[in-house]
């Protein structure tokens, strides 16, 4: 149960990385084999396993918690650079029609 945790919170920490590195395509990948896992995972566990366990789940939430929120900042950050950059893109775009225009009359 500990190896499959761990193995939960290595994919996250992984996904975090991706992220930083803006190869969003390999995040969702990743994230979707990781939310079938992460169900299965919570499904499968027995209310004895929760609380003999209960710290390293707690723990372990947190941190899946606390990078899943890193990540979606990151993607925040990265789509509102992308959409500042189609922005400048058409203002270019329009300012150069505007020229060629002007410059036909």
């Amino acid at each position: 149960m500990i190896a499959a945790l761990a193995g939960l919170v290595h994919a996250t920490e992984r996904m975090l990385e991706l992220a930083s590195a803006g190869e969003w395509d390999e995040v969702v990948a990743l994230e979707s084999a990781r939310g079938p896992r992460l169900r299965a995972f919570f499904d499968s566990l027995d209310q004895d396993a929760r609380e003999q366990h209960g710290d390293v789940l707690r723990n372990a939430i947190e941190r899946i918690l606390e990078l899943d929120n890193k990540i979606v900042s990151q993607g925040e950050a990265s789509k509102a650079e992308a959409v500042k950059l189609l922005q400048q893109n058409e203002s270019a775009k329009k300012a150069a029609a505007t020229y060629q225009k002007n410059n036909k009359l």
